[in-house]
This record gives C-alpha cells, sequence and structure tokens, in this order.
C-alpha cells in the first residue's frame, strides 16, 4: 500500500511502499580500511606550517572513530550517532580507557567543523597524539598477535 507525504514547503508528494531498507552495516574490514584512509589524508597535511589544521582535527577524528566502529562491529554493534558511540567507549571493557582520548578528538573535530574558531597547532598536535594512544590501545585488540 502507497502513503505520502507532503512536504510543507514545497507542497510534493513523496510517495512510498513502506520504510525504506536500512542500509548495510559497514563490516570490520570497511571500518579499518576507512580508518586508514582517513590517515593517508591527514599525513600530508600534519605538518606545523599546514594551512588546513581543522581538517587534520576532524581527519584524526574519523580515523579514530572507524577504530572504535571496527572495535565494535566485532561485536556486531553499530551504532548509528556519535552520541551512541561514545556511550559505548565509555562502558565496553575494551574501549573504556581510550575514552578521555576519544571524546577530546570528538569535541575538537566539532569544534573544527562547526565553529569559526582557528584550531591551534597545539589542537594539532595533541588531536594526533589522541590518535596515536587510540591506535596504540586498540590495534592489538583489532588484529591479536597469532597464537
Amino acid at each position: 500500500m502507497f502513503r505520502g507525504k507532503t512536504h510543507r514547503r514545497l507542497g510534493t508528494i513523496i510517495a512510498f511502499k513502506s520504510k525504506p531498507a536500512a542500509p548495510l552495516m559497514p563490516s570490520f574490514d570497511d571500518h579499518i580500511d576507512k580508518a586508514h584512509h582517513n590517515e593517508q589524508l591527514i599525513a600530508p597535511l600534519s605538518h606545523a606550517q599546514s594551512s588546513f589544521p581543522d581538517w587534520v582535527v576532524v581527519g584524526a577524528f574519523y580515523a579514530a572513530l572507524h577504530y572504535v566502529d571496527a572495535c565494535l562491529a566485532l561485536r556486531n554493534i553499530h551504532p548509528p550517532t556519535h552520541h551512541q558511540r561514545s556511550g559505548y567507549v565509555a562502558r565496553v571493557r575494551d574501549l573504556k580507557s581510550v575514552y578521555p582520548d576519544y571524546r577530546t578528538l570528538e569535541d575538537v573535530s566539532r569544534d573544527a567543523r562547526y565553529t569559526n574558531n582557528p584550531v591551534s597547532p597545539v589542537a594539532v598536535t595533541s588531536s594526533l597524539e589522541n590518535l596515536k594512544k587510540i591506535q596504540s590501545h586498540l590495534l592489538p585488540i583489532l588484529f591479536p598477535p597469532a597464537r
């Protein structure tokens, strides 16, 4: 059965048969690939004289996010929002210890994305250090040594 919805301002009718299909959740490998992709983006921008410090902190946050999501994907957890993901980082045993670094990255990244405040060289350096701490903690969990 088709139902329709009228957009208030446009006056158009959007018809749909039922709820749209849920998007496929990214796999563990998808998250690892995306984390590496973000790291490749920030690598050439991560110098003291960079003209793009905002992109460095945003890229560092999203690299960390995908390492966290890879860890959660191993548990079949796929948080749809930043808020829910942060809650998991705060509660999941393997993630709790990186929560302060993750939250700092999230906050600095949000500030870079949604304000006109300049991103300081100190914020860039600390964001890269936070990403390294998260990587150092999660990579042995994500890729345990063979026994």
